[in-house]
Order: structure tokens, then C-alpha cells, then sequence
């Protein structure tokens, strides 16, 4: 008998174990989706900044006060600004996946 409510015990341990864990990995996916929603935010605005950045300097160089490199250099950061935004994109399409990974909502 007593050998029966060990194994009972620890049965209900690993069940709590894997509802403990589960709720932890939801917590965490849905974390991660927050924080990406952010830099999603976060390079969109930097996309807006790059470009209004490369128009002045366009601007500049149309009426040469501004070098060629100067035009360069900006295109390059509205280039990394694009690249991070598709980042953060793809980072909060993968934590999206996750979450509903974890919630079900996802069949592996």
C-alpha cells in the first residue's frame, strides 16, 4: 500500500512539474511577443528617421553642401534600418509561433 502512494506522489510531482513548466514557456512566448512588438515599433521609426536623413541629404547634395559619401552613408543606414525592421518582423512572427505553440493553438 505504501508503495502505491509513492508512486501516486510522484506522479502528481511530474504532473505539477509539466503545468509549472508549461505556464513558465506561455509567460515567456508571450514576453518574447511583447518585446518584439516593440522593436517592431522601434525600427519603424528608425525607417522614418533614415529616410527623412537621406531626403536632407539629398537636399544638401543637390545644392553641394553635402558630398557624395554623405548621400552614401545614408542610403546605407535607411538600408540597415529596412534590414532591422524585417528582423524584429521575423522575430515576432517566430514568438508568435511559439506562443501558440505552447497554448495549443499550433499542432506540431
Amino acid at each position: 500500500m505504501g508503495e502505491s502512494k509513492v508512486k501516486v506522489t510522484q506522479a502528481e510531482d511530474s504532473k505539477m512539474q509539466v503545468i509549472d513548466g508549461i505556464i513558465l514557456e506561455v509567460k515567456q512566448d508571450y514576453l518574447n511577443i511583447v518585446t518584439a512588438e516593440r522593436n517592431i515599433l522601434v525600427a519603424q521609426k528608425s525607417i522614418e528617421q533614415a529616410e527623412e536623413n537621406l531626403r536632407m541629404n539629398e537636399e544638401r547634395y543637390k545644392y553641394q553642401v553635402a558630398t557624395q559619401t554623405d548621400v552614401l552613408d545614408a542610403v546605407t543606414l535607411l538600408a540597415q534600418a529596412r534590414v532591422n525592421y524585417y528582423g524584429a518582423l521575423s522575430d515576432f512572427n517566430v514568438a508568435r509561433a511559439r506562443l501558440d505553440r505552447a497554448t495549443g493553438k499550433m499542432y506540431p
